[in-house]
């Protein structure tokens, strides 16, 4: 059978597993390759160790989708002693391991296949797969390499030298030269960054991505309304890893001018999310004393965020280094009013006092004096529902302007790698 009528191979190199409680795109991307009739397979390393971002997620396999995973090596390590500087040795050499083993299992598999395109999916793919190519191994195929964004490009603006020199590895893989790059335009610039750093992939993608219509069935609103939001307080939340990166502190000392400067008290702040800071976090809740005003929701599934979403009035978003994730756009969908920081693209989806709230970071972080504006303005909104209804109003426009649903997103892709394959 001649190449243009056979069924299409792609072959996934991945350190990063699937998620069914955020960060939907890396299941959705082998799951669209499988639905425009793709022969897909997927290597993946899975970390297991506690302090990961999997120990609370199930193992995926999605539909049409053939997986070869395996388990990131020495997790007992990363368990052993919750030191700085211990975890940053056990990080490196545990990832030294983990592109050693997907350079193993590819060549295993490009050996076996003959694939149309092979496709590294971050760093730890797209490591194994250019020294593969540097050896001639998989050269026939056409190379694409995908990142979700960057969170080096913080690291270049601010010149941090010793950043790049100890994650070398990673500037490395962001020069690597491929026939496609796909880059998310999750707000962190990184198509900037790879310009910068000089990558001559002669084409890049640079992809927003999906939210779905906002559909709700009624029985499974009603039934998260009865058991979370069925008292009568005006309701804050936020969506995401507890990790350091994600800032939820910000969130927390926000709520507690508004509850303690401003006397608001019929407010309560739901944190949706797991993760290795939730202990501090509750730490700082107890210290502020605001046990009353804000609780812990753990982990949902991705499916069932949007019902708790619609049960709020405000969303919050102060990541680190940019806030243009699926949390904010899933945000916009469902009309939350947004309160969150100007950093990476965030400003050009979020216009201060137009479809949200959106603040400058003074220095190296939010000050007592940051904390003490964003407060007053968000009881300045809790006491003018006019202004509420208007930020709201305009934030639809935005919405019908610049979101795509899934189905958009990741048929632009195939389509864009079919035509690089054929």
């Amino acid at each position: 059978m001649s190449k243009l009528f056979s069924k299409k191979k792609i072959l996934f190199v991945s350190g990063i597993d699937f998620k069914e409680k955020s960060i939907q795109v890396i299941r959705k991307t082998p799951e669209a390759y499988a639905e425009h009739n793709w022969e897909v397979h997927y290597i993946v390393g899975r970390d297991k160790s506690r302090f990961g971002d999997y120990f609370y997620e199930p193992v995926i396999n999605p539909k049409g989708v053939t997986i070869y995973r395996f388990n990131v090596p020495l997790a007992f390590l990363d368990e052993m002693w919750n030191n700085f500087i211990w975890k940053a040795i056990v990080f490196r050499i545990r990832n030294f391991l983990l592109i050693q083993l997907l350079r193993f299992r590819s060549l295993k598999l490009l050996l076996k296949y003959d694939f149309d395109i092979i496709y590294g999916y971050e760093l730890y793919g797209i490591m194994a797969l250019r020294l593969l190519r540097y050896l001639g191994i998989g050269r026939k195929s056409k190379f694409v390499i995908r990142f979700q964004g960057v969170y080096a490009g913080e690291w270049a603006r601010k010149g941090q030298i010793f950043r790049k020199i100890t994650n070398w590895a990673y500037f490395s893989g962001l020069k690597t030269k491929a026939d496609l790059c796909i880059m998310t335009n999750d707000g962190t610039q990184g198509i900037d960054l790879l310009n910068k750093l000089g990558n001559k992939t002669p084409r890049k993608l640079f992809l927003v991505n999906g939210v779905e219509p906002f559909t709700l069935e009624d029985n499974k609103l009603q039934a998260v309304k009865q058991q979370f939001f069925q008292d009568s307080k005006v309701h804050f939340i936020s969506i995401c890893r507890l990790v350091p990166q994600k800032r939820v502190d910000r969130s927390i000392r926000i709520i507690n001018e508004v509850v303690k400067r401003g006397g608001y008290t019929n407010l309560l702040y739901s944190i949706v999310g797991s993760g290795a800071e939730e202990q501090n976090l509750k730490e700082l809740i107890e210290e502020l004393g605001l046990q009353d005003s804000v609780r812990f929701l753990g982990s949902i599934p991705n499916t069932d965020v949007k019902y708790y979403q619609a049960c709020a009035d405000y969303f919050f978003s102060m990541d680190r280094i940019s806030n243009v994730g699926n949390p904010l756009l899933e945000a916009i969908r469902a009309n939350k009013l947004i309160i969150t920081i100007n950093n990476g693209d965030t400003g050009s989806w979020i216009q201060h006092n137009y479809n949200g709230l959106i603040y400058d970071i003074s220095g190296q972080d939010l000050h007592q004096q940051d904390y003490t504006k964003i407060g007053q303005d968000v009881l300045e909104i809790l006491h003018n529902h006019e202004r509420f209804t208007n930020l709201k109003k305009n934030l639809l426009k935005t919405e019908e302007e610049r979101l795509w649903t899934w189905s958009q997103r990741m048929t632009h892709e195939v389509e864009t790698v079919e035509n690089l394959a054929f």
